[in-house]
């Protein structure tokens, strides 16, 4: 290895651990306010807020973009909202089929993850799914969630919260901004979100008391989700939420403080499906049988991708300019879309380019095609794709400018870190070329 591959290779003149420090300042802003924060019915709403405030501090730093969807013409925003709204219509129209019924468990969660998949086959009894479409024929009963979510958001709309938690609203933005030193409108957040948990009591209350005998709730966590564990821990309904994604101690959604008590919002267990060692979320923690160790292990048979790089909605910028920085290198290059992505939401139609990438659409399995790839680059160094990307032969290659949340997360795994555009291809080279 040349002296100049070595430089790149093993510094790449990356800032380490930028959310590492955010997450260690935020928890010792809000350590006290998880006890400090209650309201008329006893619910301490700390937890409810805190995840989107992190996020709106990432975007105010500049260390995340925010979710942009084009603009679409003619009809098809209003032939795509006739078609939800009849969707959503009769899901609620469905609801009722639960009275009285008898029913073991209540599934939510919008991927068919295995863990899910393993409780719906050995559930013994009827089961109500609130999923998507890609559940197929699984359950005896089943929604899409995501249009219980949208009667959330507009039931929010018409609910208030009261005086005196808005007033505590006031005193937290004005501590926040002081402590921080950043004018963000932490107001407006709390009072939105808190809007959404009223509007969520509610509906999640009626569907849990519609079935006979209801014992379970097993989720997967999407931030909508602290209310109807809340809901659950009071009425004594069992709860178990599944990993999806990264959850250790670099994820604001899932790095706590050490807290004096336990949280009502926390479920009774969580089944690990990915090990990464440095989870520190506060439940109970229950290995999946099967449950990957993350081990980097080297690339075998014949791969046709040179370069994979795994997209996300809120790094579409991110994305076209990797594209393009590779575009004329006449390497095999391919985007992996993020599930919450389509083909519409990024331009990857460069001009003057030799060979166009390969794009795969966010519903396509990613492990079939990141077998494929010699180098992954993930736009978000934090997702499970970096993970799942080494353990099946592919080179983590990392590249996080200045202004990126430069997580050391991954930075074990990485053949190459860089932060610098410059140097962001020929980092790419190396890696092919070790």
């Amino acid at each position: 290895m040349t002296a100049k591959k070595e430089e790149r290779v093993t510094t790449g003149k990356l800032p380490k651990g930028e959310m590492e420090t955010l997450i260690e300042s935020f928890h010792t802003f809000e350590r006290p306010l998880f006890n400090s924060l209650v309201d008329e019915d006893g619910f301490a709403w700390w937890d409810l807020v805190r995840y989107d405030i992190q996020f709106e501090i990432l975007y105010e730093r500049g260390l995340r973009s925010r979710a942009t969807n084009p603009q679409r013409q003619g009809l098809r925003p209003t032939i795509s909202a006739l078609r939800r709204g009849a969707a959503v219509a009769s899901d609620l129209a469905a609801l009722p089929r639960l009275l009285r019924r008898e029913v073991d468990a209540i599934i939510v969660s919008r991927r068919p993850l295995e863990p899910i998949l393993k409780v719906i086959e050995e559930s013994d009894t009827a089961h109500f799914i609130l999923g998507s479409p890609e559940f197929g024929e699984h359950g005896s009963l089943s929604i899409d969630k995501y249009h219980i979510d949208l009667l959330i958001n507009l039931v929010a709309r018409l609910l208030l919260p009261s005086a005196g938690l808005l007033n505590h609203a006031k005193r937290v933005e004005r501590d926040f901004q002081e402590y921080f030193d950043i004018q963000m409108p932490v107001y407006a957040l709390i009072e939105a979100k808190y809007r959404k948990h009223l509007a969520a009591k509610r509906i999640w209350s009626r569907i849990l008391s519609l079935p006979a005998s209801l014992r379970r709730v097993v989720f997967v966590n999407d931030d909508t989700m602290k209310t109807l564990v809340w809901l659950c821990n009071q009425r004594g309904i069992d709860t178990t939420e599944v990993q999806h994604g990264y959850m250790g101690s670099s994820h604001i959604g899932f790095s706590y403080p050490q807290l004096d008590k336990s949280l009502m919002t926390m479920p009774n267990r969580v089944m690990i499906t990915r090990d990464t060692g440095d989870i520190t979320y506060p439940a109970p923690l229950l290995r999946f049988e099967g449950a990957a160790t993350v081990t980097a292990v080297p690339s075998t048979g014949d791969r046709d991708i040179d370069v994979l790089i795994g997209s996300g909605p809120r790094w579409g910028r991110r994305t076209e300019e990797l594209v393009a920085a590779l575009a004329n290198s006449g390497m095999r290059v391919a985007v992996k879309l993020h599930p919450a992505q389509t083909r519409e939401d990024l331009n990857l139609d460069f001009e003057g380019v030799q060979h166009k990438p390969e794009v795969f659409g966010g519903k396509d399995a990613f492990l079939p095609i990141v077998r494929r790839a010699r180098v992954y680059v993930p736009v978000n160094p934090g997702s499970t794709t970096s993970f799942e990307a080494v353990e099946n032969g592919c080179v983590l290659v990392l590249y996080q400018p200045h202004g990126a949340p430069s997580t050391s997360v991954v930075n074990h795994l990485a053949a190459a870190n860089t932060s610098d555009p410059n140097e962001f291809v020929a980092c790419i080279r190396d890696s092919l070329d070790p």
